[in-house]
């Protein structure tokens, strides 16, 4: 059933979560292009792309492993493109009715990534041993200035942990590269940031407890490098700056129901700033003559 009050609910499989109607953050990010693109992702849902689906195999296998041997199963090793390759493959599909089959390699790499987790003290304590629970469900209400009606939000949660006694958010990620300077771009290209004021102020609204939010940045590739940070205010705040101008701006489109794309006017344009930096033709011929 699904729900439709203010609240945390454990257990809800993904596509309950998806089937409710409210505000989410991926859907939130797309306004800073424009409504009309937020608008084409909500009416026609892209298809789950190759690193979406491995992230959430990632995350069953770390946060949820029962589940994942419930619901995955790691392929047979082997040429998928010779006969007996396929033949291998097909009987091996027939014998896990039900399950997601992975490759052998991507199988091997998620396994490599738990045991990276398993070995890193707090990514380990975060992601596993912590008392906590993994994919839960979070419906509130925010209330925008100019807004009349408060917009209904929601959210799905990776982990939520008592941890040193304060309640905290563990955000599982994978990426390219977990190091400091890496990361902290990833968090502003992929909007973790506002994700984190997103998440953390809908708590708030539902219990007024300090929280924090950590996340676990785990690279892709080997020696798959485990990291965890914690975003300073000064971050969580251009968040929230971002996220509740998105709101606004989404309340306004359901409300009126027009989505509009890029400024109808005339705009004016300029060039990035490396671009004049770049030498010129006769600067070039100079420097090779």
């Amino acid at each position: 059933m699904t729900p439709t009050k203010a609240g945390v609910y454990p257990g809800l499989s993904l596509a309950e979560y998806l089937a409710i109607d409210a505000a989410n953050h991926s859907t939130l990010r797309r306004f800073a292009r424009s409504a009309a693109h937020a608008r084409e992702e909500m009416v026609h849902p892209p298809e789950p792309t190759a690193a979406l689906a491995f992230g959430q195999a990632v995350h069953a296998a770390v946060l949820e492993p029962h589940a994942f041997s419930t619901d995955y199963a790691i392929g047979p090793e082997g040429d998928r493109r010779t006969k007996a390759g396929k033949d291998a493959w097909t009987r091996f599909e027939l014998d896990h009715p039900g399950a997601l089959v992975l490759g052998h390699d991507e199988g091997e790499t998620i396994q490599a990534i738990v045991r990276a987790i398993g070995e890193h003290e707090l990514a380990r304590d975060l992601c596993r041993t912590a008392r906590g629970l993994s994919e839960l469900t979070v419906l509130w209400d925010h209330a925008l200035v100019g807004l009349e009606a408060p917009v209904r939000c929601k959210g799905r949660i990776d982990r939520l942990v008592d941890w040193h006694g304060t309640p905290t958010v563990v955000d599982l990620k994978t990426t390219t590269d977990a190091s400091p300077k890496a990361f902290a771009r990833a968090c502003a290209n992929f909007g973790y940031h506002s994700q984190a004021a997103f998440y953390l102020d809908g708590l708030r609204s539902l219990s007024d407890l300090d929280r924090r939010y950590v996340l676990c940045a785990v690279e892709k590739e080997r020696p798959h490098g485990v990291a965890c940070y914690e975003l300073d205010a000064k971050s969580l705040q251009q968040g929230r700056v971002e996220y509740e101008r998105w709101l606004w701006l989404y309340a306004e489109a359901r409300r009126t129901n027009v989505w509009p794309g890029y400024d109808a006017a005339l705009q004016s344009l300029s060039i990035p700033r490396w671009a004049f930096e770049a030498a010129s033709a006769e600067e070039v011929y100079s420097d090779v003559h």
